[in-house]
């Protein structure tokens, strides 16, 4: 499996493209985790962000499903045929937050993006998933 930097490798054209963003912006991109899905939810590949934070397998020995990190997903059926589920797109356009956890263990919020692709696989998809800070829970005892 391959990383992808979103932020040095970036396929720009200006090749400085990651160092030249606002620091706002580099923080922002940081926490965009990408992954490359099979028509079955597999991930085949990420980006370094989804390496570091989530911890995505960086090797290809072991296939991790989506719904390793995304439980919620569970419940829904990834595909339609061959297209993306229209009411789990529809849900990830609103901006829904979905919970995101990282095989540690770690749990974020994060808004989903899907888009299918049709290379290097027919039918797989990509999904941004925008991480937000990890969720802090305080229980209180009355």
């Amino acid at each position: 499996m391959k990383a992808y930097s979103t932020i040095h490798s970036s396929p720009s054209v200006n090749p400085d493209f990651g160092r030249i963003l606002e620091p706002s912006a580099r923080k922002l991109e940081a926490q965009r985790a990408i992954l490359w899905l099979d028509a079955n939810g597999y991930i085949g590949d990420c980006n370094l962000t989804a390496v570091k934070i989530l911890g995505c397998p960086s090797t290809s020995g072991k296939l991790l499903h989506v719904t390793a990190l995304l439980p919620q997903l569970k419940e829904m059926k990834l595909t339609e045929g061959s297209h993306l589920n229209s009411h789990l797109r529809y849900v990830a356009h609103l901006g829904h937050r979905f919970e995101v956890f990282s095989v540690r263990g770690t749990r974020f919020e994060g808004e989903l993006f899907f888009s299918e692709i049709e290379q290097p696989a027919p039918h797989a998809f990509r999904l941004i998933i925008t991480l937000h800070n990890p969720v802090q829970r305080v229980f209180s005892v009355k």
